[in-house]
């Protein structure tokens, strides 16, 4: 494959796969028309009319740049549109302002560890047998099937762990929501949530924090032991003054 659809089938792959997982939807919820082969056609011209500029700027007709800059527009907001960026961004926000516990804090992960342990033991085994897998002779096309594999094992892990439980329903349209005002929606949530002076660790594993918390504390011990003896064996090797001076 050339660069521009290798690049291209990377982008597509990854961004299928996960949102298809996300959804935990058995098959692709984005169509193949996001980030298609339609895409590659107005990016040889860019090329093209880079490389022409390059050779010789004023050789390039202000018309050309017009018609690439058109046609690139027309690529983003189609892609926007059939890959529905929008709609994906969107269900995030409203369940981020829905669920702030589990949005900011990742509460009570410990019980979605647990209601989930299979799937995700099961995703997690995928992968390591997808990074175990030689794939040396495998086609471009073989290797991109796996990356869709791995991003959408990525997803279902997601999805499994945060509690993400919106479908993917197209008959269901959420209100948009701008990048300021939902910002500004989390911080109040985040500075009024009725847990915030709970320890986040505690949040997310309620029943074994206590346990936790002592494997912090040992850890900590530990490291400051660590460092006590780094300086305690530089310290043998400092010169001393008086031993400097006779030497």
């Amino acid at each position: 494959m050339n660069p521009i659809t290798l690049n291209r089938l990377f982008l597509k792959n990854s961004y299928q796969g996960f949102v298809t997982g996300l959804y935990s939807e058995n098959d692709k919820v984005v169509t193949d028309e996001c980030l298609g082969a339609w895409v590659e056609a107005p990016v040889h011209k860019v090329k093209d009319l880079a490389h022409k500029m390059h050779e010789d700027f004023w050789s390039v007709d202000m018309n050309e740049v017009k018609n690439v800059g058109s046609e690139l527009i027309d690529v983003f907001y189609k892609n926007a549109e059939v890959c529905h960026f929008e709609k994906v961004g969107d269900n995030a926000k409203h369940w981020c302002i829905e669920n702030p516990g589990q949005c900011i804090f990742m509460e009570n992960m410990e019980g979605r560890i647990f209601d989930n342990m299979f799937e995700i033991m099961g995703k997690l085994w995928d992968i390591t047998k997808l990074m175990n897998t030689d794939d040396t002779c495998y086609t471009d096309i073989e290797q991109m099937a796996e990356l869709y594999r791995f991003a959408n094992d990525i997803g279902e892990i997601a999805a499994s762990l945060s509690g993400f439980d919106y479908k993917w329903d197209q008959s269901i349209e959420l209100k948009h929501i701008k990048k300021r005002a939902f910002h500004s929606q989390m911080k109040d949530l985040y500075m009024n949530y009725q847990y915030k002076n709970v320890n986040p660790l505690e949040l997310m594993f309620p029943d074994v924090y206590e346990f936790l918390k002592g494997l912090e504390a040992q850890f900590e011990e530990f490291i400051h032991e660590i460092e006590a003896a780094q300086k305690k064996f530089a310290h043998h090797f400092e010169p001393h003054h008086k031993e400097h001076h006779k030497a």
